[in-house]
């Protein structure tokens, strides 16, 4: 009995040391956007592209955060306004836009919003053919994405799709 009380309480220290870290990276990632988003606004920045980037990035990074933290909707919402972004600042057929659309995917289908889903895989896996006609790096990426849209179609119950 004593053993369990102690494993218990290493679990329970484990998942607030946890908790403590999360929240810790949420406040300094939530702070350096206030702070990159003041200096966009600003409009006086002569390396205003870069800072939209590095803006977009976090916003991901974000995301993600708000993904451990179980928040769908405040992540969704992260990453569309990196996406919006990163399409400012790269251009519409950038790796970067392919992730970003790969992670609003992932959240449509938690969701359940599957035709969304596969609207956004759709669009992420076009992107990343595109770079890898340049790069074959990217490969692996435009197979995650057949992957994905087959996930998709599985759950749509599109069975025949989903084995294209």
């Amino acid at each position: 009995l004593k053993h369990r009380k102690d494993s218990q309480f290493a679990a329970d220290q484990g998942r607030q040391i946890r908790e403590k870290m999360v929240n810790a990276t949420f406040s300094v990632q939530r702070c350096t956007i206030c702070t990159l988003e003041s200096l966009v606004q600003g409009g006086e920045n002569t390396h205003e592209k870069q800072i939209m980037t590095s803006l977009a990035d976090l916003l991901v990074m974000h995301g993600h955060t708000y993904h451990k933290l179980n928040n769908t909707s405040e992540e969704m919402r992260c990453y569309e306004k990196a996406y919006a972004l990163y399409e400012k600042t790269l251009g519409p057929h950038h790796a970067n836009i392919g992730g970003t659309l790969q992670n609003m995917a992932i959240v449509c289908t938690e969701c359940g919003e599957l035709p969304r889903a596969m609207e956004l895989f759709s669009s992420a896996q076009s992107i990343y053919s595109y770079c890898g006609q340049y790069d074959n790096k990217y490969d692996e990426s435009v197979a995650r994405m057949y992957v994905c849209l087959g996930h998709v179609h599985f759950r749509l119950k599109e069975f025949d799709n989903a084995l294209r």
